[in-house]
C-alpha cells in the first residue's frame, strides 16, 4: 500500500508561479526498474521525479485510459451508432414496405 507522508507544512508561498509541493509520495523499484525510470526521464529531458509527477497527474486527469484508447474507444461508438443507425433505416424501411400493402 502507498503512503503519502506530510513535510512540515509552510505557508501558502508560490515558487515558479505554482504553489509549493509540500507531500512526497514514495515507491519501491528494482534496480533495473529504476534505470528504465531514469532513461525515460532523460529522453523525455526532466529528472526522475519531473518524469514521474507528470506521468502520475496525466493519469490522474485523464483516468486510467491513454489518449490513444479513449480515442478508439471514440471511434468504436461513432462506428456502432453508424451501423446501428443503418441497420434501423433499413429494418424501418422494411416494416413501412410491409405495412403499405
Amino acid at each position: 500500500m502507498s503512503e503519502i507522508q506530510s513535510i512540515i507544512e509552510r505557508g501558502p508561498v508560490r515558487l515558479r508561479g505554482r504553489d509549493r509541493r509540500s507531500l512526497n509520495l514514495s515507491t519501491k523499484l528494482t534496480a533495473s526498474e529504476a534505470k528504465a525510470v531514469e532513461e525515460a526521464a532523460s529522453r523525455a529531458g526532466k529528472t526522475p521525479s519531473e518524469w514521474a509527477r507528470d506521468l502520475l497527474l496525466r493519469n490522474v486527469a485523464v483516468g486510467s485510459h491513454s489518449e490513444l484508447e479513449m480515442h478508439i474507444f471514440t471511434e468504436l461508438v461513432g462506428i456502432q451508432m453508424l451501423l446501428m443507425g443503418k441497420d434501423w433505416r433499413s429494418s424501418h424501411a422494411k416494416r413501412s414496405a410491409v405495412g403499405s400493402q
